[in-house]
């Protein structure tokens, strides 16, 4: 790998990839593959879960620039740097990227702007594979989501995207998770056809701002209970606790995950616990229903007076 800079490292890959693709549009997730993917993630660019996400994609014929943050992210959400960044360019492939100073939505943004050929952009972004599972209250602070998020909030149009976790089988980089990790790897992308069949089932383009949470449990794919889709855990599925050294200066953070009560059938964190893959939709708009807007405005004015 090279250090580059920005202006050089976007001629580059404009360049490559001027010379494989001359369809405009964008984005076009609903015509014949090979689809344009834009792959990025949360845990840093050379993790193995997106490795095996990228020769998933591209062994399924598509084609695939992987940009993402240089280093591990993780929790950093929707959070955005506004500072200079540094790209490191991969020596052999042109469009694997590390986004050095950035977050997972910085990736996406400057990816999608700059490293596609003009009109044109890509057709899905895929967000994964993150190391531990990202359901329930840990959406709001997931980078991996978050990322997903940036394709459908800060890109104009918004390209549907796909968020893939999975939780963790056997210590971090032994044989048995990345046998896992590829095995999950695989899968999404043998499930993703079926998954865009739903998304472009209509001409509504309204459906182009959704976000795919997918989580994977942690269980070989033979024990896998099945795919169901989930309703987002509306408890408070982690808690977050903080405990001070003797001195009273150092902090550290502790995460205890609150198993769902019995009953609770349909939620993610619920069916993750029993071995679903869980998939859920998620349609990141921050605005309040019109009709609590209005309300909110009588209770305003009828105040002032």
């Amino acid at each position: 790998m090279v250090m580059i800079r920005p202006a050089a490292a976007i001629l580059v890959l404009a360049l490559s990839m001027l010379l494989c693709r001359s369809a405009a549009g964008l984005p076009q997730p609903c015509r014949p593959p090979p689809l344009e993917i834009l792959l990025t993630n949360d845990d840093g660019y050379r993790s193995p879960g997106i490795e095996a996400l990228h020769e998933a994609l591209q062994s399924a014929g598509h084609r695939v620039t992987r940009v993402a943050p240089a280093g591990n992210a993780s929790g950093s959400s929707l959070s955005f740097s506004w500072k200079p960044l540094e790209l490191i360019v991969d020596a052999k492939d042109p469009r694997i990227v590390g986004v050095a100073g950035g977050q997972p939505a910085n990736a996406v943004v400057l990816a999608a702007t700059t490293m596609y050929p003009a009109r044109t952009g890509p057709d899905l972004v895929v967000s994964g594979i993150n190391d531990g599972p990202n359901a329930g209250s840990l959406v709001a602070l997931s980078g991996t989501v978050g990322a997903a998020m940036a394709a459908v909030l800060m890109l104009d149009p918004p390209v549907p995207a796909f968020a893939v976790s999975a939780a963790r089988i056997g210590v971090e980089g032994s044989p048995e998770q990345v046998e896992h990790i590829t095995e999950i790897a695989d899968d999404f992308a043998g499930r993703l056809p079926k998954l865009l069949g739903w998304l472009c089932r209509t001409k509504d383009a309204s459906r182009f701002d959704t976000v795919f949470n997918i989580n994977y449990p942690a269980r070989e794919a033979t024990a896998i209970a099945g795919i169901a889709v989930a309703g987002l855990d509306d408890l408070r599925s982690i808690r977050v606790s903080y405990e001070t050294s003797p001195d009273t200066t150092l902090r550290t953070a502790r995460v205890e995950r609150v198993r769902p009560p019995k009953g609770i059938s349909s939620s993610d964190v619920s069916l993750l616990d029993r071995g679903f893959v869980t998939v859920t939709p998620l349609k990141p708009r921050f605005a309040a229903p019109e009709s609590g807007l209005q309300e909110l405005q009588h209770t305003l004015e009828d105040a002032g007076r």
